[in-house]
């Protein structure tokens, strides 16, 4: 198994020959959306792009936006007429190698992954070799009582199905990639490690800015995990210190929702001051970002490689405070590219307060930030490993 993404280039995986295929190499990608907000395929965007800007492949597209709130047979009906045409566009293409991005719960109903086998079915009859991008291998064990259980335990079984379709695949954290290796019950597969990058454009150069006084920012404030009890009681304490702060929370799920009435809950009984952008477009949120002079990683997993969210602070060139947690990227620690601290309010409140005091040390962090993100994360450099695999994957299945 390798890490493409280790910093500070992606190397070659299995330490294949860097031989290229001759022409464009024709990729097909291939991928399912719960909804109009998704990150799987903002990311699947931003990399096809990528790719075909180094001009070594043409991308072709094949996405299912699911209906929202279908029943399990509508759902099953929508999927298999979906992949029906799947099949028939990809012997009418005739695509080199498919690239299918893989998130557990896009496959399924109800967190029961009960709509992948038609798609796989699809898959295996076309003949061409797969390589699949595992954004969400199965739920974690311990959360939710029985209805985690059920997710963990399916999609856990859901999983050994993909990688025996698939010639190779690519995970977004190292933690995932080592996960892989120790499970017995999997087959083994090449697996390589590649970081998302940002889904949001930083513009010319990324660059700091200033931004508004007292503004502390969160980007991504709705996963699992996310600790706002700690957020709202670290903005508590600086304002009785004397500096008072506004949450900023910004982009999606916006006002209304169940993460946002929580963060509104918390702040009221705590005396803080708490706004929403709103969802908003990509130049709205790269502007909203900017305005934001300190931003907290409020995840208590820790900040990842797996995160746009967390991939556009960093483009964005800003200042992260990050809660320190189980699955802190290794590279983000070596590279200073963000402040960690433990998962304290008082530390936490201790250094937003000193990087929103210190304009020179947000801007260092800023500029880390933006180094970090162009030599590891940039678009480029996640499909340069990409095209690696995807080309190392058609030599395969032109042979065979």
């Amino acid at each position: 198994m390798t890490a493409l993404g280790a910093e500070p280039q992606p190397v070659l995986p299995g330490g294949r020959s860097s031989r290229r295929v001759p022409g464009p190499l024709r990729v097909a990608m291939v991928g399912v959306s719960e909804g109009p907000i998704c990150g799987v395929r903002d990311y699947s965007a931003v990399v096809s792009r990528a790719l075909e800007g180094r001009g070594g492949a043409e991308v072709m597209t094949c996405w299912l936006d699911r209906a929202p709130g279908a029943g399990l047979a509508a759902s099953r009906r929508e999927v298999r007429s979906w992949a029906a045409r799947l099949e028939g566009w990809l012997g009418e293409g005739r695509p080199e190698v498919v690239l299918l991005h893989y998130s557990v719960f896009a496959y399924s109903y109800r967190g029961v992954p009960l709509l992948l086998a038609p798609v796989l079915g699809a898959l295996r009859r076309s003949g061409v070799p797969v390589v699949a991008l595992l954004h969400e291998l199965a739920y974690p064990w311990g959360r939710r009582g029985a209805r985690g259980l059920a997710w963990a335990l399916t999609q856990r079984a859901a999983l050994p199905l993909v990688l025996r379709l698939s010639s190779e695949v690519v995970v977004t954290t190292e933690d995932r990639l080592a996960w892989l290796g120790r499970r017995r019950w999997i087959a083994p597969v090449p697996a390589h490690f590649l970081p998302v990058p940002s889904n949001v454009d930083p513009g010319e150069g990324g660059q700091a800015g200033s931004g508004e006084e007292g503004v502390v920012g969160v980007f991504g404030y709705a996963p699992e995990g996310m600790r706002a009890d700690l957020m709202v009681e670290a903005a508590a304490r600086l304002g009785a210190s004397g500096r008072p702060v506004r949450l900023r929370l910004v982009g999606a799920p916006g006002p209304g929702s169940g993460a946002a009435r929580e963060w509104e809950r918390l702040a009221a009984a705590a005396g803080v001051e708490v706004e929403l952008t709103g969802v908003l477009d990509g130049r709205g949120l790269s502007a909203a970002l900017r305005r934001c002079p300190v931003m907290v990683w409020a995840d208590g997993s820790g900040p990842t490689s797996r995160r746009t969210t967390l991939a556009a602070l960093l483009a964005h060139a800003r200042a992260v405070v990050a809660l320190d947690g189980p699955a802190t990227w290794g590279g983000l620690r070596e590279a200073g590219a963000v402040e960690l601290v433990p998962p304290d309010a008082s530390l936490l409140a201790a250094s937003v307060g000193r990087l929103l005091a210190g304009e020179e040390e947000r801007a260092a962090y800023g500029e880390r930030a933006a180094c970090f993100y162009r030599s590891a994360m940039a678009p480029e450099v996640v499909a340069a490993g990409l095209e690696r695999v995807l080309r190392a994957t058609a030599r395969q299945g032109a042979a065979t």
